[in-house]
This record gives C-alpha cells, structure tokens and sequence, in this order.
C-alpha cells in the first residue's frame, strides 16, 4: 500500500481520529486507524476501491459497495471477503451491528515480498 483515505460523509456521527500509513522500512508499511461512532449505529455502507498507479492513478480496479452489518451477519461479496481477512486480526470489528464504540485497526501490515524489488 501506498496511499490511503479515509473519509466520513457524516462528521456528526463518526470521527475520524486516525487513519495513517506509515513506513517501517523499505519492504514494510503499517497501517493505523481510528473511528469513533458518536451515537448507536445500526447501518453502515462501507466503500472499497482499488486503484492502479500507472502515469497517475488510472480507474479502479476494484469498486464494492457493501452493507457492512448484513456483510458481518453472512459474508456475501468475494473482493470484501478477502480484504476482510486481511485486517480481522488487526481490528476490534468482530460482531454486528449495533456499533456504539470505536473502531481501531492497529499496525496492519503486509510484507512486500523481496522479487518484487527485484532481489532473488
């Protein structure tokens, strides 16, 4: 991962605290998040994308558009469900909606592997 944003179209019922990469060193970069719910929320539309970096940032390669409690209840979308394991282990999302209390992903990294950088 290179970049990463994270917005809230509703600042008055989530906050964004933190939402960060951050380098470790060539091969490795972390990434920390923290949202906080300011009232019970019973639904949540979460949206993923994937770009690709190519002579600036070409079209998506992957788009999704998922209802996080339904999705959390029975996974359904195969690109979620994989990003999904991903960050499980990192995050405090392990139960269904309603959320009333914070989010946090902490240090979720995923190692560059070395013939990537073009060592053998």
């Amino acid at each position: 991962m290179t970049n990463v944003v994270c917005h809230s179209y509703n600042k008055s019922l989530v906050a964004i605290n933190e939402c960060r990469l951050r380098a470790i060193n060539r091969n490795k970069t972390t990434f920390n998040f923290n949202g906080t719910f300011l009232f019970t929320v019973n639904e949540v539309t979460l949206e993923l994308q994937v770009f690709k970096k190519a002579n600036g940032y070409k079209p998506w390669l992957f788009k999704a558009s998922v209802d996080a409690c339904r999705f959390l209840r029975k996974p359904y979308n195969p690109f979620v469900i994989i990003v999904y394991k991903l960050f499980k282990d990192f995050t405090n999302i392990n139960h269904t909606c309603p959320y009333v209390a914070s989010i946090t992903s902490k240090k979720y990294s995923q190692k560059v592997p070395n013939s990537v950088h073009g060592i053998s």
